[in-house]
């Protein structure tokens, strides 16, 4: 007859606190990190929390809730004869462990834009994220959205919106809220009215869409105004008419930053750059999130085919841009006003 002693576990039940963790014990966390690496998959991943972070498990970010789980921690005896063994001895005791978990609440990291539902180690710049999902704009980066900070940038004086169709006055005013792109755009200008109207435009005049232009007053008051096609926009998509507008900004941005340049063809130079490209396209997915990358680079080219940059894309290329736009110019693609 042998005699040895083992252990079991048995687990009995939980209670939730949102205090303070001991320190020094064993934590598990439900995080959106693994190896400093997001995880985009639904729901949460185990893993286990930093030496520096047991001790202050609260230092990371506000919504952590633990539980404290308590087990039966039993030791046992066993007599056994011929491999058939029998407990002789039974003595058990309660123990505790802690575990603890971020809440799966919607926010953003304010250092990347692509990092959704992001819980994990703060970024270097200014995270104040902590599980607060209302819907604000980083003044200084346009594609960083829902960023809780400031920046000492100035958007202009007035942003003056007398368009006069519904469709076009409801997308000129939802652009013109978006406080991210005027600060980054015109942060750093002088002081200054940007007004839009609409009104029915010559044939031939920028594509027949808008136009903008510098109007000056007395001690050096000026201001930018863009004029929409109360014709022809009404009867293209959404989605169009705000690539319309953002294209009518960069004309604005010209006239301030760059006036010995801000003719249409130097405007339009400027824009052909793959960097400004992809910034008009990104500024247009801000609005309209479930458009497609190609969709928003394509229309982005649009009153760009002119240019010297334009030209040198592949046929095939040019083809689908030009499809794109006469698509959504007429609404046969893409959200039409109502």
């Amino acid at each position: 007859m042998s005699w040895f002693s083992g252990r079991s576990f048995k687990k009995k039940k939980a209670r939730i606190t949102t205090g303070p963790v001991p320190p020094g014990v064993y934590f598990k966390a439900l995080d959106r990190t693994i190896l400093n690496k997001k995880n985009n998959s639904p729901g949460f991943t185990i893993r286990k929390l930093p030496a520096a972070e047991k001790q202050n498990p609260l230092s990371r970010t506000t919504g952590q809730v633990c539980i404290e789980q308590e087990y039966e921690y039993c030791y046992y005896t066993e007599a056994c004869t011929n491999g058939e063994c029998e407990v002789t001895d039974v003595t058990c005791e309660t123990r505790y462990e802690w575990i603890c978990w971020w809440e799966d609440e919607e926010c953003y990291d304010e250092c990347d834009s692509n990092c959704v539902n992001y819980t994990g180690d703060p970024c270097t710049c200014n995270n104040d994220c902590g599980g607060d999902d209302e819907p604000c704009y980083d003044e200084c980066n346009p594609v960083c959205v829902n960023y809780n900070g400031g920046c000492s940038s100035q958007e202009p004086t007035d942003v003056l919106n007398h368009v006069v169709d519904p469709c076009l006055h409801a997308l000129t005013q939802n652009l013109s809220d978006r406080s991210a792109f005027l600060h980054y755009m015109f942060g750093n200008s002088p002081d200054f009215d940007m007004e839009f109207a609409d009104a029915p435009l010559p044939i031939g005049l920028n594509h027949d869409f808008a136009n903008t232009g510098k109007q000056t007053g007395a001690n050096g008051y000026f201001k930018i105004v863009t004029t929409l096609n109360s014709q022809s926009l009404p009867h293209a998509s959404q989605e169009f008419i705000t690539s319309t507008l953002i294209h009518e900004m960069y004309h604005t941005y010209m006239l301030l930053m760059d006036p010995a340049h801000s003719s249409n063809a130097d405007s339009h130079d400027f824009m052909a750059q793959p960097d400004v490209i992809q910034e008009m396209a990104q500024m247009l997915r801000q609005m309209y999130p479930s458009l497609d990358v190609q969709t928003s680079i394509d229309l982005s080219w649009g009153g760009l085919e002119g240019t010297a940059a334009f030209g040198n894309l592949p046929a095939a290329d040019r083809a689908r841009i030009n499809t794109t736009n006469n698509d959504h110019q007429r609404a046969a693609h893409g959200t039409p006003c109502p």
